[in-house]
């Protein structure tokens, strides 16, 4: 099976010269095909096409603008049959990629890459630590989500089911929404979440806007927890 991986990007040109070279080490080392495809925001202010070209990774601009807008691009230009999203900004623990791709392997549709698994470790601040568990926990209630880390990104998709699932998101809340969309569309949806250790990005700064971030998500709450009392009556 092999995989696209998506890499939304925005002025993450010296993050990009450290992650390339290293996706492109772990993914040959599985000796399938695979195509790296960042998708970088409508206006750069950066190098990062350049740094693209050199290590074998297709640079796309956005059709809009946000996060969700990046993933839902990298999907609909992805060619095979896996889709892997990565951050630009070295936080994720890509020497997981092997151990994800043998869970897709044996019969996994959705793989994560898990902080808060047995196992996974976060370097986070406390404070953010305890609102990540803390909005994770929420969702676990609410929406009857049973993983334990739903609000990373860093998953491996079997492709063919993201193809019928239409999002409405346009922030980093859109992670939350396709697993939600996910799981209520297929029944013997199979999740596995392998432990991480999640470490502090390499360069540069956060894009993520932290009242607009909580907002969003708690609209998507809201939203998601209505679908699904809503379909239970």
């Amino acid at each position: 099976m092999n995989i696209s991986v998506i890499i939304p990007s925005y002025n993450e040109e010296d993050n990009l010269r450290i992650l390339l070279p290293g996706l492109n080490e772990i993914l040959s080392s599985l000796q399938i095909e695979f195509e790296l495809l960042v998708i970088d925001a409508l206006m750069s202010e950066d190098d990062s096409e350049q740094v693209c070209q050199k290590n074998n990774a297709k640079y796309i601009r956005q059709k809009t603008t946000g996060y969700a807008d990046a993933f839902r691009t990298g999907t609909e230009l992805s060619r095979f049959e896996s889709i892997l999203v990565v951050d630009a900004d070295n936080s994720q623990d890509i020497s997981k990629i092997p151990e994800m791709y043998n869970a897709l392997l044996n019969g996994a549709d959705v793989v994560i890459g898990s902080r808060y698994t047995d196992g996974g470790t976060t370097d986070d601040p406390p404070v953010s630590v305890f609102m990540s568990k803390l909005l994770n926990y929420t969702y676990r209630i609410l929406l009857g989500f049973k993983e334990k880390d739903v609000s990373t990104d860093f998953r491996l998709y079997r492709k063919e089911l993201l193809n019928g699932i239409v999002t409405e998101c346009s922030n980093f809340d859109v992670i939350e929404e396709t697993l939600f969309y996910l799981k209520n569309q297929n029944k013997s949806l199979k999740i596995v979440e392998v432990p991480i250790n999640y470490r502090q990005r390499a360069e540069g700064v956060s894009k993520r806007k932290l009242f607009k971030f909580i907002c969003d998500y708690i609209r998507l709450l809201f939203r998601l927890f209505h679908l699904r009392i809503t379909k239970k009556g």
